[in-house]
């Protein structure tokens, strides 16, 4: 026996019985000793820190050793080093060196390198070609790939058959994605009648194998009760388990989890780790987190950070909070920059943005651009630039007073459900006589609703007409609301001054 032999046997052995460093201090010894196996084995436990930390250096040294020593997996295995160290067009060769040699990983990187144009110029005919090689000898990672590329049409026209072909092959190999694909064929009723407990059923399947996208459209079952039974914390358990895998959407939805219960600096944990990932909904809320100081110290430079890398991934709403910075934060403002920004947003179908822009025109006087852009805004159908409509012609700001008007956009804002508006609307018309009726309606609506002046107006209204149990209880509403008045009104018409929720007097 050599002592490369001797040595890399120690490694093999110290390996599966999980002893790493020693397997890895063995592997080297061996290397040394010239074995190219040992090379090899060396260098992929540096790649993945197997045995302490990822050096991808020593990484390097060995897999490229083994590769030009003619080790066909050290040269795949060289190109992941050279991918996940930045130079793509170093991994690329590195792949196709080895594919071309008959290595099915490598094959299906070469492929993944043509579909995305990774160290290699982009070309959807040439991973497919790739793809096939690797189908053709049952690579289920090759058959997710290509079916994605049917199932969502990458240039190569849609074909929802070859794709759910393609998973099912995979699927019957074990590959949990192919699972999770036919899954979501079930969910939308692609091919198949669309059911949802046959959906759940293959996502199981594939969350069992810990397929992160599956654990999170499970979970997502789970949280309304379809297709499986309603089972929240079901839910939780699976988006913490695709959050922990590093799927962003889980992490993004576990922060909305932790800031329901009051968690708010794990609520930005998981959200900056998800904006980290790239996920641009994440980025665009770690910059509200940022604005608001909302469970991280409030910082509006490390806001208009995030916002701005929000606008780069792509997240429209993140343009609107960008120009609102411009507008509103910036030393000095830049209101050219604000507009644009704005005008962006709606360029690329953000209606809030048209409001949003009226409002910086109104808060900087320029009367005449608001109210062009709120009536834009309200034709869509946005309430808050009916109300802001409505204030500006009731109280003749910056345009002549037109309560014709006014009255028509408060209206509007009422039937489409700004509770607000239902409150002012219920107001306009207890002034009005002969319209007891509508008052109470829209009153009664906005109060119930959750509108604070509602309540404070409909207990006025019923205290009026003498149902003083009624105005008793929502006085006490507006009170615990917090509603400036609202005390002494409730004082007035108590004989203690002191009210249940069914609105009886309590006694001393």
């Amino acid at each position: 026996m050599t002592e490369a032999t001797k040595f890399f046997k120690r490694a093999r052995d110290a390996y599966e019985k999980c002893s790493m460093n020693t397997a890895l201090k063995n592997y080297v010894k061996a290397a040394e000793a010239g074995s190219v196996e040992g090379m090899f084995c060396a260098g992929r436990m540096y790649l993945y820190g197997e045995a302490g930390d990822v050096d991808y250096d020593a990484a390097l040294k060995w897999l490229k050793k083994a590769a030009d020593a003619g080790h066909t997996e050290a040269k795949n295995y060289l190109g992941l080093v050279y991918a996940r160290t930045g130079d793509d067009e170093s991994a690329f060769k590195c792949f196709l060196a080895a594919a071309q040699e008959g290595d099915l990983v490598a094959t299906v990187n070469v492929a993944d390198a043509y579909r995305y144009g990774k160290g290699v110029e982009e070309d959807k005919r040439k991973a497919v070609v790739w793809f096939k090689k690797a189908v053709a000898r049952d690579e289920p990672m090759a058959m997710v790939h290509l079916g994605d590329m049917y199932y969502f049409g990458e240039e190569i026209g849609k074909n929802r058959r070859k794709a759910l072909d393609l998973y099912t092959r995979g699927a019957a190999l074990g590959n949990a994605g192919c699972m999770n694909m036919i899954g979501l064929m079930h969910d939308n009723g692609e091919i198949f009648k669309r059911d949802s407990k046959k959906a759940c059923e293959w996502y199981r399947k594939a969350a069992d194998r810990r397929h992160k996208v599956a654990l999170y459209n499970l979970a997502s079952h789970y949280m309304v009760g379809e297709g499986v039974e309603k089972n929240l914390k079901e839910a939780t358990d699976l988006i913490m388990q695709a959050a922990i895998l590093g799927y962003p959407p889980a992490m993004y939805s576990l922060s909305g989890i932790y800031h329901k219960r009051g968690g708010l600096e794990k609520a930005f944990s998981w959200m900056l780790r998800a904006a980290n990932e790239g996920y641009p909904a994440a980025m665009n809320s770690v910059g509200f987190k940022y604005y608001d100081g909302d469970g991280v110290e409030k910082n509006i430079p490390e806001a208009r950070r995030w916002f701005e890398k929000a606008v780069d991934s792509g997240d429209i709403s993140a343009l609107s909070n960008l120009a609102y910075y411009y507008g509103h934060n910036a030393e000095p403002k830049d209101l050219k920059k604000a507009v644009a920004l704005y005008k962006r947003a709606i360029a690329l179908g953000d209606d809030d943005a048209i409001n949003e822009l009226g409002d910086l025109y109104f808060d900087n006087k320029d009367y005449d651009r608001a109210v062009e852009t709120y009536e834009l805004a309200a034709d869509k159908g946005n309430t808050n630039a009916m109300m802001s409509l409505y204030l500006m012609y009731g109280e003749g700001i910056g345009v002549k007073k037109n309560f014709n008007l006014a009255f028509d956009y408060v209206e509007q804002a009422a039937k489409a459900g700004e509770i607000e508006a239902m409150a002012e609307l219920g107001a306009i018309f207890s002034h009005v006589e002969d319209e007891a009726r509508l008052a109470r309606y829209w009153l009664k609506k906005s109060a119930e609703g959750g509108s604070e002046m509602g309540m404070l107006w409909f207990g006025d209204f019923l205290a009026k007409r003498g149902d003083l149990k009624n105005a008793r209880y929502w006085y006490y509403k507006a009170v615990e609301a917090g509603v400036d008045g609202a005390r002494e009104k409730l004082d007035a018409i108590s004989e203690s001054g002191k009210i249940s929720y069914s609105g009886k007097v309590k006694k001393d």
